[in-house]
């Protein structure tokens, strides 16, 4: 039986936009950063930091995603689990985990 799954906005502005999913158990981040500078970096850590407190706060430490742009997971602290190709391009599936 397919389970249905509902995506939440977490945080959005005219660069960024984080919504998360549970999905079977998981909690899945879903990240589209549409243009990059330093204080754009700042200001999507800062939402990182926001988005674990407010799991955390549902006792929740953990989350994953699926993404091409693994040199951005690991500044972010994200393990990459495993990578795979698909239609030539590298994605690697990445988890953050944390304690309360």
């Amino acid at each position: 039986m397919a389970m249905l799954s509902h995506k939440e906005t977490f945080y959005k502005d005219a660069n960024i936009h984080v919504e998360i999913e549970p999905y079977e158990g998981e909690t899945l981040v879903h990240c589209n950063v549409y243009r990059f500078s330093p204080s754009i970096m700042r200001k999507l850590y800062t939402v990182f930091v926001q988005l674990q407190d407010t799991l955390s706060a549902q006792r929740i430490y953990s989350m994953k995603t699926v993404s091409p742009n693994l040199r951005f997971c690991e500044m972010f602290n994200g393990e990459i689990l495993s990578t795979f190709e698909y239609e030539g391009k590298t994605y690697g599936v990445v988890k953050w985990e944390w304690t309360p």
